[in-house]
């Protein structure tokens, strides 16, 4: 394996873990799978050419590889379109079915051109691998205009999103993505595209590192969901904040009537801290007698208890008149799992 193999080799296993890891994020989330995809664009291009960068592979191999790498050089600017349509919440566009035809169905109609030999008009041995060479014919200014427009529109609506936003932190997710993807994709257009067209040999001759460029962007989009947890909005998060924004007190218990978790509220009247509160009885904030067995036997028999009148117990032992409400959290099977209290 030589350098430029062991370098796609690299950037492949990257693009990878960085596919798994978005879906490990939130699987269910489109536009994490719309992402996803958009990697694996890069991870197919990688891939292919660890084999096109074998200098004693044959020219009929080498050309297979070509040509399945298209599937990822050719579509990826349509995922990336289709990815910065969601970000910038363009609902209504993506509402409409012609929208899908307008973002695949010429990066499909390249693809096979590219397979039968329309878009590659020559591959030329080099000392690396076998060299291609574009056609001189309308299939290849054709993937330019779709190429250089998408990437167009996909860096307007970055910056047109980020200005018209007025969410923090939805700024700084797109300042850290449109400027990772700004980089990348005009770095990658000028050596790759702009460059060649023009007869301007690279200072030094070296063969493609489109894919390699782009994992800047790459980084970039997953830093910015690992950073601002981009792309998980889940049920749990949106209680989560909920229950510690509440201006009421708010107690979670388990089965056995420990504490589990409170929230700021809860924190703030009894002068506790979350530690010294976390897996202790439940009686400890409260006067009543043998309240834990009360409350226990009424949430196993299914009771739910309201506007009961209690004395909360703070950690300077001072005594706070409260109405206490409780009721069973059950578990899918219809088994108590645990007891909410406010």
């Amino acid at each position: 394996m030589n350098i430029y193999q062991f370098l796609h080799f690299i950037t492949f296993l990257i693009y990878s873990c960085l596919l798994v890891f978005l879906l490990w994020k939130d699987p269910k989330s489109l536009l994490n799978r719309v992402c996803a995809a958009l990697l694996a664009c890069f991870a197919v291009w990688s891939f292919t050419l660890i084999f096109i960068y074998n200098p004693s592979v044959s020219k009929d191999t080498s050309v297979l590889f070509y040509n399945i790498g298209s599937l990822g050089w050719i579509s990826f600017a349509s995922f990336s379109l289709w990815f910065t349509l969601i970000f910038t919440e363009k609902k209504k566009i993506l509402k409409t079915r012609i929208i899908y035809l307008f973002i695949f169905i010429l990066p499909l109609l390249l693809i096979y051109t590219q397979w039968t030999g329309l878009l590659s008009a020559d591959y030329i041995k080099q000392s690396w691998a076998w060299k291609r060479v574009w056609s001189d014919s309308i299939w290849t200014y054709l993937f330019y205009i779709y190429y250089l427009s998408f990437i167009i529109i996909v860096l307007y609506l970055y910056l047109n999103f980020g200005i018209k936003t007025r969410e923090p932190t939805k700024k700084k997710q797109v300042k850290i993505i449109f400027i990772t993807a700004l980089f990348s994709l005009v770095f990658g257009t000028l050596i790759e595209v702009i460059l060649p067209e023009l007869n301007i040999p690279k200072i030094p001759p070296i063969p493609s590192l489109g894919n390699v460029i782009t994992l800047i962007w790459a980084f970039g989009m997953v830093y910015a969901i690992a950073k601002y947890k981009l792309m998980v909005i889940t049920p749990a998060l949106v209680a989560e904040n909920i229950i510690s924004t509440m201006a009421d007190s708010l107690i979670l218990l388990d089965r056995e009537g420990n504490i589990i978790s409170v929230n700021k509220a809860t924190l703030d009247l009894s002068g506790y801290g979350e530690d010294e509160l976390t897996e202790k009885s439940v009686e400890m904030l409260f006067t009543e007698k043998d309240f834990k067995s009360t409350l226990l036997d009424k949430t196993i028999k299914k009771e739910a208890i309201r506007n009961y009148e209690l004395g909360f117990k703070t950690k300077t032992k001072d005594i706070i008149p409260i109405l206490f409400s409780s009721s069973t959290i059950t578990d899918e099977a219809g088994g108590m799992a645990g007891i909410v209290c406010m």
